[in-house]
């Protein structure tokens, strides 16, 4: 067996690094920017005019237009509907933020598990290149664009090429890799 100090990290493992941490700031981009939008959202629907007045004149205009005639709607309702409407979507923003900001974190810390040797983050980088080359599979019917599917198709390969490295077995954690 090969001697677990002289066991040289794969360049397989550098480049998964690399990979997660540019998934790591792109995904933190897209949290921060979900969490932003959770608490800029009321603020953005007076901007664009979602209003009770404006939703009032929309059905009054639609009644007109088909011959009948319009319903009142109380313009308190439809303000409670608008920021009740806000609150869940900014609620849902919040929520979506928090995940991807932890699966951002997640991968950074499986960054650092590819450098350090650890099992664990080319068995997680496996799961989560099959998954998202199933995803570019399928959008590969529909798009046409075979490019996302050889890049996932490589980063799997890279993961699996890991996994079976010597430098991640468990003499890993005579090395003070753990």
């Amino acid at each position: 067996m090969d001697n677990p100090a002289l066991l040289k990290r794969p360049w397989q493992a550098t480049f998964l690094a690399v990979i997660n941490i540019i998934g790591a700031v792109l995904t933190s981009l897209v949290g921060l920017i979900l969490l932003f939008l959770q608490q800029a959202l009321p603020g953005m629907l007076k901007v664009l005019g979602v209003s009770g007045e404006l939703l009032q004149e929309e059905v009054k205009k639609q009644a007109a237009q088909n011959g009948t005639v319009a319903q009142t709607v109380d313009p308190e309702q439809i303000h409670k509907l608008t920021e009740g409407l806000s609150s869940i979507v900014g609620g849902v923003g919040m929520f979506l933020g928090i995940i991807v900001l932890g699966i951002a974190i997640l991968l950074i810390f499986m960054s650092r598990g590819a450098l350090k040797g650890q099992k664990w983050s080319p068995i997680m980088s496996t799961i989560f290149s099959a998954i998202a080359l199933l995803g570019a599979l399928s959008s590969l019917t529909q798009a046409g664009n075979a490019v996302p599917v050889v890049i996932q198709g490589f980063i799997l390969y890279c993961a699996i090429v890991c996994i079976t490295n010597p430098f991640f077995q468990k003499v890993n954690h005579e090395r003070g890799h753990n």
